[in-house]
């Protein structure tokens, strides 16, 4: 119950954290800067455990078209469209409390 309700809420809480700081090294494809993005903000939630492995591993699953659309949400705090519920569910997996 409480993994489901975490999926629900990853990617608003990645958006609403997409503003706060980021690394200094850039990751060499999209899709690893995707998962970078992801578990740096959803690590900064209180009581909240990420599998970082887990998220690269979803990450990895996204076209290079794909990772940059959810990069680009992530920085400028836009919603995903529909189609990326299956990825943020995903992610969502890659919690735990």
């Amino acid at each position: 119950m409480v993994r489901s309700a975490l999926a629900v809420g990853v990617s608003g809480v990645a958006l609403v954290l997409a503003g706060c700081g980021g690394g200094d090294s850039t990751p060499a494809t999209v899709q690893q800067q995707v998962a970078t993005k992801y578990a740096e903000q959803l690590g900064k939630v209180g009581g909240v455990d990420v599998d970082e492995d887990c998220i690269e591993k979803e990450a990895s699953t996204l076209s290079d078209a794909q990772a940059q659309t959810v990069l680009d949400a992530l920085e400028s705090n836009e919603k995903l469209p529909a189609e990326f519920k299956p990825f943020t569910d995903a992610v969502g997996e890659c919690l735990s409390t």
